[in-house]
């Protein structure tokens, strides 16, 4: 009698342990499989003390980003991860030799601070050197470009102007799935020569100019007639967009050329866990 209760106990204690296990494992099944994200806007506005001279002494810098939160957690740290490392890009590219490494500090403050002191020694070299001083601006504006059951994309615009022959701009294009991986084209797509083939139709059409000369001789910065697909693309609410910069392909005349390939479009190449 006593051995069937022990028996009896023991099982019932193995049972409601497992159900207890069970539940996060659920709950972890669940936050893998929904996105519950939340880009959260910061704003940075600062100016260099030159401005106290006037405008056309002055540096301007202007970041807006995100703070992503919620769940699932592997995609709000690789959104996190994500901003934080474009905003240290950025500063290398005013300062190649900034410290990366330093204490942790806020990147779009650091980003800030590295520009306006690249500002600072160059309006104090010009003024030293009887040079006329010129303002300089830059502004990063980051946020939410799509989110959908299983994708979120994000779209990063940069503007820059530091006195040169014009001012210099980007944008990025980043989609993540569920799981916080970056996607890149190849695993959007099952064919990407089909997808360099509609994104050639779309440039043509964009640019009718191109006519149906072969690209390298239309005025394209290729090296041969073949269209490389970009560095930034990203899925959004109306369909596949790729975006190229300035001198990607093209001379700065031709400015951002984006395509937009629609989803009935991309109906036969476009895997459908990213589909709307």
């Amino acid at each position: 009698m006593n051995i069937r209760f022990q028996l009896l106990t023991l099982l019932t204690i193995l049972y409601f342990s497992s159900c207890q296990q069970s539940q996060p494992e659920e709950a972890e099944a669940k936050e893998a499989t929904e996105i519950n994200i939340t880009l959260e806007e910061k704003k940075l506005d600062e100016h260099s003390p030159h401005c106290t001279a006037g405008v056309d002494s002055c540096a301007h810098v202007e970041v807006t980003y995100f703070k992503a939160t919620g769940t699932p957690t592997a995609l709000q740290d690789s959104l996190n991860n994500y901003i934080q490392n474009l905003l240290i890009r950025l500063q290398l590219d005013f300062d190649p030799d900034a410290n990366t490494l330093a204490p942790a500090e806020d990147p779009a403050k650091k980003l800030a601070s590295s520009f306006l002191q690249q500002y600072d020694a160059y309006a104090t070299d010009a003024s030293k050197s009887g040079f006329p001083v010129r303002p300089w601006e830059l502004t990063v504006n980051a946020g939410l470009l799509y989110k959908s059951a299983s994708v979120l994309s994000v779209k990063t615009e940069q503007y820059s102007n530091t006195g040169g022959a014009h001012p210099n701009s980007s944008t990025a294009l980043q989609s993540f799935d569920v799981a916080g991986k970056r996607l890149l084209l190849s695993e959007m797509v099952t064919d990407t020569a089909v997808l360099i083939q509609q994104a050639e139709k779309a440039l043509r059409q964009k640019f009718p100019q191109l006519q149906d000369k072969p690209l390298a001789e239309a005025g394209l910065l290729l090296d041969s007639d073949a269209l490389p697909l970009p560095l930034n693309s990203a899925l959004s609410a109306d369909g596949l967009l790729l975006h190229y910069n300035p001198y990607e392909i093209a001379p700065y005349v031709f400015g951002h050329i984006q395509l937009l390939l629609p989803y009935s479009q991309l109906e036969n190449i476009i895997k459908p866990a990213y589909k709307p």
